[in-house]
């Protein structure tokens, strides 16, 4: 049954995402203790340029691969060369506008390290298709094995090299492995399925085009629209508040890590096979709403409740201001977290297009709430991201979901209206308890308020939310 194979697939890519994203806080947290601030900052500019780059990686067809259930092998073989023939123009256009970006950023640091993580780009490239075909068949067994492995051998070279003392360098080599160890994994399982021939035909790829370049669209704007702040920020307010501002946002980010791989590669393959049934997608959809709530409404707003002991306890000394800016950025992830399934949705309802808009319309407010935060700083613009994301673009999502599914914003906000509420009482809780009492160990007290606030939350949610509990079990259960 597919809510069988969905079950297994929530159960495997949530481990996984759960691995994966210990090992990058892990990461992050070596080199946050043996970096400077501006130096972290650095950091997050070339990272930045790493995960641009990897936006090209397929053209923006492995989702048309997904969604379209079928495809010969002429056209495979097509695809795969037009992967790698991407993969290597990015590397000319990087090698080329490394200077450049230097410049931009008035960063001389940044130069060499881009350069030399030009390479990952035709690596990466390499894999994307096998990557496609594997998500298309549901093949999220191997996937983690993917996953893990390549992150785990990517963390290992890292925190290796930067305590060997290559400074910023140790990221680069860190993706260079990740990318290498993840391409060989998916080259390797996925020969059983597809091997490329020699063959690059026009007519081959006409069927992937148009879905593509929407998506590649999409994924260029949607870069920029979670980017915006700190590509703004490194220019405008300088890299060591890049670095203050991008150990908040790693934090932020780490919950929706593990929750987005469940949602875009376990929800989009599915909700293709039942595109056309708008009840059972519309259900669907409402399912993962909830799950995505349980887990991430909690977690963000404990983040906010205990944003100072958290940054001191990971990062010790010297990362303060980091915290005021947790504080606020951490109700951003509640909307990232909502605003996840939509890209999924839409891309199995064939409508690529519409998520290209969202995206023009995202970028264009985050673009200004940035200008206008940075006035203010970092926290400034932390607040502006929020408030633009409360007022304007999650109120924008609304008509969308009803057009697509008949989707009713009652129906929706009790998906996730229950949990937010239990939620914030466990968050004012562990703010009480903060203000209340002071252990002498930074580790020691974060220890204490996590488990009074996940105690609060569990508490309360055995007693008002079992059904919701029976049924995740249910369908956990289903696919072992």
């Amino acid at each position: 049954m597919l809510r069988d194979r969905a079950g297994r697939a929530v159960r495997r890519t949530g481990i996984s995402s759960v691995i994966v994203a210990g090992l990058q806080l892990t990461q992050a947290i070596v080199l946050a203790r043996l970096l400077a601030p501006d130096e972290f900052g650095v950091v997050s500019l070339l990272l930045l340029a790493v995960s641009f780059g990897q936006s090209f990686a397929d053209m923006g067809t492995s989702n048309a691969i997904i969604q379209r259930r079928e495809t010969a092998a002429e056209q495979l073989s097509s695809l795969f060369w037009l992967n790698i023939a991407a993969g290597l123009t990015l590397l000319g256009l990087v090698a080329l506008g490394a200077p450049a970006a230097a410049s931009f950023f008035a960063e001389p640091r940044l130069q060499t390290p881009l350069l030399l993580a030009a390479l990952i780009f035709p690596v990466t490239a390499a894999g994307q298709l096998h990557f496609a075909l594997m998500q298309r068949e549901l093949r999220f067994g191997y996937l983690v094995v993917v996953d893990v492995t390549s992150v785990s051998a990517g963390t290992i070279v890292t925190v290796a090299t930067v305590l060997g003392g290559q400074g910023i360098l140790a990221v680069v080599w860190g993706q260079l492995v990740t990318a290498c160890v993840r391409a060989l994994l998916l080259l390797a399982g996925g020969a059983r399925d597809f091997l490329p021939s020699l063959r690059f035909r026009r007519a081959d790829l006409s069927a992937y085009i148009s879905f593509g370049l929407y998506q590649l669209g999409e994924r260029v704007l949607g870069y920029f629209t979670w980017n915006a702040d700190k590509i703004l920020i490194g220019r405008l307010l300088g890299t060591q508040a890049l670095g203050y501002y991008e150990i908040a946002y790693q934090l932020v980010i780490r919950p929706v890590s593990v929750l987005n791989p469940v949602v875009t590669r376990v929800a989009f393959p599915i909700f293709a096979r039942i595109q056309n049934d708008n009840a059972r997608l519309r259900q669907g959809y409402l399912e993962v709403i909830r799950v995505l709530a349980f887990v991430g409404m909690p977690l963000y707003l404990g983040m906010s409740a205990a944003a100072e002991p958290l940054v001191r306890a990971l990062f010790g000394p010297g990362w303060e201001p980091a915290a005021a800016v947790l504080q606020v950025l951490a109700l951003l992830g509640l909307f990232y977290t909502l605003g996840n399934p939509l890209g999924s949705l839409l891309l199995a309802k064939g409508r690529a297009d519409v998520g290209f808009w969202l995206h023009v319309a995202a970028l264009i407010v985050y673009v200004f709430a940035v200008f206008i935060g940075a006035s203010w700083g970092i926290s400034g613009v932390a607040v502006a991201l929020v408030i633009s994301s409360a007022f304007i673009l999650f109120p924008l999502e609304v008509p969308i979901r009803r057009w697509l599914v008949g989707m009713r914003l009652g129906e929706y906000v009790n998906a996730f209206g229950p949990f937010l509420g239990m939620a914030l009482a466990a968050s004012v809780v562990v703010r009480v308890f903060d203000e209340i009492f002071s252990l002498g160990s930074p580790t020691g007290h974060l220890v204490l308020l996590v488990a009074i606030g996940a105690a609060v939350y569990l508490v309360g949610a055995t007693v008002f939310f079992r059904p919701f509990l029976r049924s995740v079990r249910m369908t956990l259960a289903g696919g072992s």
